[in-house]
């Protein structure tokens, strides 16, 4: 019987997240969408028979780090072109779904192990970290965007 030979395993600190006005640098967490297949029941007789059905994709959710000195927007304005609360317009899907890249990285920090594109994305919520006088934690942001697809690339 051969003898597993056990490498190294995967390390969750270096990756980077792509998306037009994300200064990746500033994200400190991300979550990758799930991928989940329902599954859809047809009878026959007395017997029931499971088939798969339709593909959902998850949230991709990014927590990241909010300056003083650095007004970061790119996430407000992109919530506002998918729907403004001002103006109570809602945007054309073409006009504010993004598409982007998470890459994964081996320890060297520049080896790629996996690349995900994720298609058809828009921020969905913004939440930002709560207030406490007797905290002095960095103030973070979480952005959780809705992504049609999520492919390996």
């Amino acid at each position: 019987m051969p003898v597993a030979n056990p490498v190294n395993p995967r390390k969750k600190f270096s990756w980077s997240v792509e998306f037009d006005g994300l200064d990746a640098i500033l994200v400190q967490k991300l979550k990758i969408p799930t991928v989940s297949v329902d599954s859809v029941e047809h009878g026959v007789a007395n017997i029931l028979n499971k088939t798969a059905g339709m593909v959902k994709i998850g949230d991709l959710e990014l927590t990241k780090l909010k300056f003083q000195n650095k007004n970061e927007s790119w996430a407000w304005d992109w919530l506002m072109d998918s729907s403004n609360q001002e103006t109570g317009q809602v945007g054309l899907p073409t006009d504010y779904k993004k598409n982007g890249y998470i890459i994964h990285y081996d320890s060297d920090g520049e080896s790629v192990l996996e690349k995900w594109q994720v298609i058809g994305c828009w921020p969905k919520n913004i939440e930002i970290d709560e207030l406490d006088k007797v905290s002095s934690d960095n103030m973070m942001e979480k952005v959780t965007l809705s992504c049609d697809q999520i492919v390996l690339a």
